[in-house]
């Protein structure tokens, strides 16, 4: 028996009655959208051949891009995202990071403040790179000069289902066991300030920890990265990520339940896996409104 494969790089799964495109949610109604990266957007991208060297933001078109370092590419996939609803599968954009050493990390010095949730698409590779000098691959990170802070997103190299949320030089951290699905595919949420963080992961409850000090050490330049540490050596070279990315939102503060639920629900409908939602989320059976 043969599965039907739709090739629709902007796929919202009408063509299922899923998702109606009239009435879909625009991230934008939602809270104050700073940034949104999306694979779907190939306009957003600078390309050489097949690989990525800039990703635009679609909100106010700030870049991150490969510094000019042909090994810190990306590779655009217009099917590389494949996922089956109601036996129908789909193929979808996205770009694949080959977490190799020093390699496929973008970069900006992107300014978005030191309070701000992230909401991160991706699909992790079954195992991740093999850097000696750290366990840690981070699929993406923000710095903020204002206030001295870097938080990233951690996989665990020897367990990739385990996740953190890391601030710089904090005691604590976020960790969340469990933290990829058998697909592999996710959608994180998290928001971080000097005060504190918390971790949500395919909707499930928020993890979250209060810092007793701000961080030690100092920071020189704004930046969001995706892939990996902006840096090219020692161990930030081991830090990059292996897998595929679909799409990231960027808010400014902390988004009310609602709101947060709204956008874990419209993204993970955008990208085929409601599945994944958390037992009763209230968008695991149907999308999120306009």
């Amino acid at each position: 028996m043969s599965v039907a494969i739709l090739k629709i790089p902007g796929a919202d799964f009408s063509g299922t009655g899923i998702a109606p495109v009239g009435n879909k949610l625009s991230p934008a109604s939602v809270g104050t959208l700073l940034a949104r990266f999306s694979a779907k957007e190939a306009a957003s991208m600078t390309m050489s051949g097949g690989a990525v060297t800039a990703w635009a933001d679609t909100v106010a078109g700030a870049t991150i891009s490969d510094g000019g370092r042909a090994g810190a590419r990306p590779t655009y996939s217009s099917t590389g995202w494949s996922t089956t609803i109601n036996g129908k599968t789909f193929e979808m954009p996205c770009l694949v990071f080959d977490g190799v050493v020093d390699g496929n990390t973008l970069s900006g010095a992107l300014d978005f403040g030191a309070d701000t949730s992230v909401f991160f698409v991706c699909e992790r590779s079954a195992t991740q790179n093999a850097g000696a000098n750290t366990t840690a691959r981070v699929p993406y990170r923000r710095v903020d000069v204002s206030s001295s802070m870097r938080t990233q997103l951690q996989i665990d190299a020897s367990d990739p289902s385990l996740v953190r949320l890391v601030g710089n030089s904090w005691p604590t951290e976020i960790s969340v066991a469990g933290g990829f699905p058998a697909s592999r595919k996710t959608v994180f949420a998290d928001h971080a300030s000097t005060a504190g963080a918390s971790l949500g992961i395919n909707g499930g409850a928020l993890t979250s920890v209060a810092f007793g000090s701000a961080p030690s050490g100092s920071v020189s330049t704004d930046e969001f990265s995706i892939g990996g540490l902006a840096s090219t050596g020692g161990i930030n070279g081991d830090t990059k990520f292996a897998g595929k990315v679909a799409e990231v939102l960027v808010y400014a503060g902390t988004l009310t339940t609602e709101d947060r639920q709204k956008i874990e629900g419209h993204l993970a409908w955008e990208w085929g896996i409601a599945a994944n939602l958390a037992a009763g989320h209230p968008y695991r059976s149907a999308p999120p409104s306009a």
